[in-house]
Protein backbone atom coordinates (compact mmCIF):
# COMPACT_ATOMS: atom_id res chain seq x y z
CA UNK A 1 0.00 0.00 0.00
CA UNK A 2 1.21 3.29 -0.93
CA UNK A 3 1.31 6.88 0.81
CA UNK A 4 2.99 9.75 0.67
CA UNK A 5 4.35 12.25 3.60
CA UNK A 6 3.16 15.64 3.09
CA UNK A 7 5.66 17.31 5.58
CA UNK A 8 8.62 15.52 4.06
CA UNK A 9 7.78 14.00 0.38
CA UNK A 10 8.41 10.80 1.36
CA UNK A 11 6.50 8.15 0.19
CA UNK A 12 5.96 4.95 2.03
CA UNK A 13 5.23 1.55 1.23
CA UNK A 14 3.70 -0.63 3.69
CA UNK A 15 3.11 -4.31 3.89
CA UNK A 16 -0.58 -4.32 5.35
CA UNK A 17 -0.35 -8.10 7.03
CA UNK A 18 2.58 -6.51 9.10
CA UNK A 19 0.26 -3.51 11.07
CA UNK A 20 -2.08 -3.88 13.74
CA UNK A 21 -5.68 -3.18 12.41
CA UNK A 22 -5.71 0.57 13.52
CA UNK A 23 -2.91 1.78 11.47
CA UNK A 24 -4.28 -1.00 8.71
CA UNK A 25 -7.43 1.47 8.17
CA UNK A 26 -5.38 4.62 8.28
CA UNK A 27 -3.36 3.25 5.57
CA UNK A 28 -5.80 2.46 3.18
CA UNK A 29 -7.75 6.16 4.14
CA UNK A 30 -4.41 6.94 3.39
CA UNK A 31 -3.49 5.67 0.05
CA UNK A 32 -7.35 6.86 -1.38
CA UNK A 33 -6.70 10.57 -0.08
CA UNK A 34 -6.82 12.52 -3.17
CA UNK A 35 -4.62 15.87 -1.88
CA UNK A 36 -7.67 19.06 -1.74
CA UNK A 37 -10.42 16.81 -2.54
CA UNK A 38 -10.06 15.25 0.71
CA UNK A 39 -8.42 15.25 3.87
CA UNK A 40 -5.03 13.71 4.46
CA UNK A 41 -4.46 10.67 7.44
CA UNK A 42 -2.73 11.76 10.46
CA UNK A 43 -0.04 9.53 12.00
CA UNK A 44 2.65 9.58 14.36
CA UNK A 45 5.75 7.69 13.95
CA UNK A 46 7.61 5.31 13.63
CA UNK A 47 6.43 3.04 10.82
CA UNK A 48 7.90 0.69 9.02
CA UNK A 49 8.08 0.20 5.31
CA UNK A 50 7.45 -2.86 3.25
CA UNK A 51 10.76 -3.98 3.73
CA UNK A 52 11.53 -3.75 7.37
CA UNK A 53 12.96 0.00 7.26
CA UNK A 54 12.12 2.39 10.20
CA UNK A 55 10.41 5.35 9.23
CA UNK A 56 10.58 7.36 12.25
CA UNK A 57 9.20 10.93 11.83
CA UNK A 58 7.31 12.15 14.88
CA UNK A 59 4.46 13.16 12.70
CA UNK A 60 2.89 12.28 9.42
CA UNK A 61 0.11 13.63 7.21
CA UNK A 62 -0.36 10.77 4.30
CA UNK A 63 -2.08 11.26 1.18
CA UNK A 64 -2.59 9.02 -2.03
CA UNK A 65 1.03 7.43 -3.32
CA UNK A 66 -0.25 8.32 -6.48
CA UNK A 67 1.07 11.99 -5.66
CA UNK A 68 4.55 10.55 -6.52
CA UNK A 69 3.94 7.26 -8.57
CA UNK A 70 0.95 5.09 -9.84
CA UNK A 71 2.75 1.69 -9.35
CA UNK A 72 4.82 -0.48 -6.93
CA UNK A 73 5.84 -2.21 -8.96
CA UNK A 74 9.58 -0.90 -9.89
CA UNK A 75 9.86 -0.38 -6.07
CA UNK A 76 9.22 -3.89 -5.43
CA UNK A 77 11.50 -5.10 -8.39
CA UNK A 78 14.04 -2.78 -7.44
CA UNK A 79 14.46 -3.67 -3.80
CA UNK A 80 17.75 -5.50 -2.44
CA UNK A 81 16.33 -7.41 0.01
CA UNK A 82 16.04 -11.31 -0.83
CA UNK A 83 12.37 -11.99 -0.27
CA UNK A 84 11.56 -9.39 -2.97
CA UNK A 85 14.03 -11.24 -5.52
CA UNK A 86 11.45 -10.88 -8.71
CA UNK A 87 12.67 -13.07 -11.80
CA UNK A 88 9.91 -12.11 -14.40
CA UNK A 89 6.95 -9.34 -14.35
CA UNK A 90 4.63 -8.09 -16.98
CA UNK A 91 2.56 -4.48 -16.68
CA UNK A 92 -0.77 -3.78 -17.65
CA UNK A 93 -1.83 0.29 -17.78
CA UNK A 94 -5.06 1.18 -18.13
CA UNK A 95 -4.51 3.61 -20.52
CA UNK A 96 -3.14 3.77 -24.13
CA UNK A 97 0.47 3.27 -24.85
CA UNK A 98 0.63 6.78 -26.65
CA UNK A 99 0.36 9.57 -24.16
CA UNK A 100 -0.92 12.21 -26.81
CA UNK A 101 -4.15 10.14 -25.92
CA UNK A 102 -4.03 10.18 -22.38
CA UNK A 103 -3.53 14.05 -22.55
CA UNK A 104 -5.92 14.84 -24.75
CA UNK A 105 -8.83 16.08 -22.79
CA UNK A 106 -12.56 14.42 -23.16
CA UNK A 107 -14.92 16.86 -22.55
CA UNK A 108 -12.95 19.39 -21.12
CA UNK A 109 -14.69 22.62 -20.69
CA UNK A 110 -12.94 25.44 -18.06
CA UNK A 111 -16.02 26.64 -16.57
CA UNK A 112 -15.14 26.59 -12.97
CA UNK A 113 -12.33 25.89 -10.30
CA UNK A 114 -13.24 22.19 -9.78
CA UNK A 115 -13.05 21.47 -13.73
CA UNK A 116 -9.50 23.34 -14.01
CA UNK A 117 -8.41 21.50 -11.08
CA UNK A 118 -9.39 17.85 -12.22
CA UNK A 119 -7.76 18.46 -15.78
CA UNK A 120 -4.51 19.44 -13.94
CA UNK A 121 -4.64 16.01 -11.81
CA UNK A 122 -5.59 13.86 -15.16
CA UNK A 123 -2.20 15.86 -16.92
CA UNK A 124 0.43 15.13 -14.16
CA UNK A 125 -1.51 11.81 -13.53
CA UNK A 126 -0.37 11.21 -17.18
CA UNK A 127 3.38 12.30 -16.52
CA UNK A 128 3.48 10.25 -13.50
CA UNK A 129 2.23 7.12 -14.95
CA UNK A 130 4.78 7.02 -18.10
CA UNK A 131 7.56 8.35 -15.47
CA UNK A 132 6.54 5.13 -13.37
CA UNK A 133 6.63 2.98 -16.60
CA UNK A 134 10.16 4.20 -18.12
CA UNK A 135 11.53 4.05 -14.60
CA UNK A 136 10.22 -0.16 -14.40
CA UNK A 137 11.84 -0.71 -17.69
CA UNK A 138 15.47 0.72 -16.59
CA UNK A 139 14.85 -1.79 -14.06
CA UNK A 140 14.03 -4.84 -15.44
CA UNK A 141 16.87 -4.30 -17.99
CA UNK A 142 19.67 -3.16 -15.54
CA UNK A 143 18.73 -6.35 -13.45
CA UNK A 144 18.21 -9.32 -16.11
CA UNK A 145 14.29 -9.85 -15.38
CA UNK A 146 12.25 -11.56 -18.18
CA UNK A 147 9.82 -9.33 -18.95
CA UNK A 148 6.61 -10.75 -20.54
CA UNK A 149 5.76 -7.44 -22.03
CA UNK A 150 3.52 -4.28 -21.70
CA UNK A 151 0.10 -4.22 -22.19
CA UNK A 152 -2.18 -0.56 -23.03
CA UNK A 153 -5.76 -0.56 -22.76
CA UNK A 154 -7.82 2.06 -24.90
CA UNK A 155 -8.81 5.22 -23.57
CA UNK A 156 -12.55 4.39 -21.55
CA UNK A 157 -12.87 6.27 -18.86
CA UNK A 158 -13.91 9.94 -18.87
CA UNK A 159 -11.83 11.33 -16.31
CA UNK A 160 -9.46 10.57 -13.21
CA UNK A 161 -12.53 9.88 -11.41
CA UNK A 162 -14.80 7.84 -13.70
CA UNK A 163 -16.48 5.02 -11.30
CA UNK A 164 -19.14 4.34 -14.29
CA UNK A 165 -19.76 1.12 -13.78
CA UNK A 166 -20.64 -0.30 -17.16
CA UNK A 167 -17.04 2.08 -18.07
CA UNK A 168 -15.16 -0.46 -15.63
CA UNK A 169 -16.93 -3.43 -16.86
CA UNK A 170 -15.81 -2.24 -20.64
CA UNK A 171 -12.40 -1.27 -19.34
CA UNK A 172 -12.33 -4.97 -18.09
CA UNK A 173 -13.16 -6.77 -20.67
CA UNK A 174 -10.86 -5.01 -23.00
CA UNK A 175 -7.98 -6.34 -20.58
CA UNK A 176 -9.22 -9.51 -20.82
CA UNK A 177 -8.73 -8.82 -24.78
CA UNK A 178 -5.52 -7.36 -24.58
CA UNK A 179 -3.81 -10.15 -22.31
CA UNK A 180 -4.92 -13.33 -23.06
CA UNK A 181 -2.99 -16.90 -23.47
CA UNK A 182 -2.33 -15.97 -27.18
CA UNK A 183 -1.17 -12.52 -26.77
CA UNK A 184 1.33 -13.45 -22.92
CA UNK A 185 4.64 -13.28 -24.29
CA UNK A 186 4.04 -13.03 -28.42
CA UNK A 187 4.69 -10.27 -30.46
CA UNK A 188 1.56 -8.39 -29.75
CA UNK A 189 3.03 -7.62 -26.32
CA UNK A 190 5.08 -4.38 -26.09
CA UNK A 191 8.87 -5.42 -24.54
Amino acid sequence: MGSVDFYTGKRFYINLKTVSYENFLKFVNASASIPIFTSGVAMNGPIYDFEGETIDFPKLLLFDGGVRDHSPTNKILSSEKSEFQISETTSIFSQPDNIRQVLTPKNFVPSNLLNILERYVEITNAEVSKNDEEQEKKTIESKDIFDHGTFYLPRIMQGVYDVDKASLKKLYEESKKQVNDGTWNSNQAIV
